[in-house]
């Protein structure tokens, strides 16, 4: 939703800027939905400098013109926080962040941040250019953050060509062409883990812009390289080739969306050290295991629950702190499993982290079946 409407308010700026500013109600339909877009998510805020640069290109005398873009950017994103301070977000919790979850959140160094930067940057453009092993969540290890891989390498080449591309795209005042590439760094640079860090380090979702920037940038250059509206058979030939590559990447990605099973069980393969989807494919047998066991025999139900219990000791593996981990794990071994000694280590784990009533009541089924009784009490 705010990828569709941060390009509709894009678009109607565009219209109030070719109107001459005569229709000011394409303003306000720009102010409205960028307005919508945040309340979507954040990812609309590089417009703030995409709109202007793109004027600027386009017509850099009517610089106050320009500047009113900047000024109804600022208007939806305070008439944002106004909507969401007094109806949305009520009451705000603190959201504990962990290790798994991004390194640079514990890693303060300015080497580590330009090391996670270009792995980043070489993560998007590659997931622009033809997505591989995508997942609903990426995390800690599954792309290299701590030291320079090959999604770095490839960040570490891209980043100069990219700022050559768009100053020259500036200075020859090729519209389109510069609207794609800053569109791509922009979008990208909220992203890159250099000046805050990404829940889950990467995301395809944080790609959306980007990869619409990267595509107005193709046909730009297309543009530019053949002069005549009809193109060469080859370059048909391969736009076809492209298209079918695609295609198969989109319908096996979607195959895999069919329902949360099959998503965490696909996700979980590319990715088997991977804390977060280990502890989601963990639960997700065990609620299967409850809405459905009753139909099962007892040996498929044992098999379903130690491979949830596997799933959910990998996790905790991968990251000992995942307190999430370790409070499912303990109700697993308590509840439907009765392997009390076993729960006990991961209880203590969890009540050192923070203290629930949930987790002392575990504590007393583990000392009251333990012959613990004094304890329990």
């Amino acid at each position: 939703m705010s990828f569709i409407f941060s390009m509709a308010g894009f678009r109607n700026y565009y219209y109030f800027y070719n109107s001459g500013f005569k229709k000011w109600q394409y303003l306000i339909f720009s102010v409205l939905h960028f307005y919508l877009a945040f309340l979507s998510k954040f990812d609309a805020l590089p417009f703030i400098a995409i709109i202007p640069a793109v004027f600027l290109v386009k017509d850099a005398g009517r610089f106050k013109w320009i500047a009113l873009s900047v000024v109804a950017m600022i208007i939806s994103l305070y008439l944002f926080k106004a909507t969401k301070k007094g109806m949305i977000a009520i009451e705000e919790t603190k959201r504990v962040l962990y290790y798994f979850e991004n390194p640079m959140y514990f890693n303060k160094g300015l080497l580590a941040r330009f090391i996670a930067m270009f792995n980043s940057l070489g993560f998007y453009i590659v997931q622009c250019v033809y997505p591989i092993k995508q997942v609903c969540y990426y995390g800690y290890d599954t792309i290299p953050i701590l030291k320079l891989g090959g999604y770095g390498w490839l960040g570490i080449v891209a980043f100069p060509a990219l700022a050559y591309g768009v100053i020259k795209s500036f200075m020859k005042k090729d519209l389109v062409v510069f609207t794609g590439l800053f569109m791509f760094a922009a979008s990208s640079s909220m992203y890159l883990n250099f000046v805050k860090p990404a829940v889950g380090i990467v995301a395809d979702r944080f790609a959306f812009f980007s990869s619409a920037g990267l595509a107005i940038a193709m046909i730009g250059l297309l543009f530019n390289y053949f002069k005549t509206k009809d193109l060469p058979k080859n370059i048909k030939a391969i736009g076809v080739i492209v298209l079918l590559l695609f295609a198969y990447n989109i319908i096996t990605r979607v195959s895999d969306w069919k329902d949360i099973n099959t998503i965490i069980e696909a996700d979980a393969d590319k990715y088997p050290n991977n804390a977060y989807l280990n502890y989601k494919k963990g639960m997700q047998i065990v609620k299967d295991v409850e809405k459905y066991g009753a139909q099962a025999s007892l040996e498929q139900r044992n098999a379903a629950l130690a491979m949830a219990r596997k799933c959910l000791e990998k996790s905790i593996e991968i990251e000992p702190n995942y307190a999430n981990s370790r409070n499912y794990l303990s109700y697993v071994l308590v509840y439907l499993m009765n392997d009390f000694n076993a729960a006990l280590p991961h209880i203590n784990a969890s009540l050192a982290y923070k203290e629930t009533t949930e987790l002392y009541f575990y504590k007393a089924i583990v000392m009251r079946e333990t012959n613990h009784k004094d304890s329990a009490e």
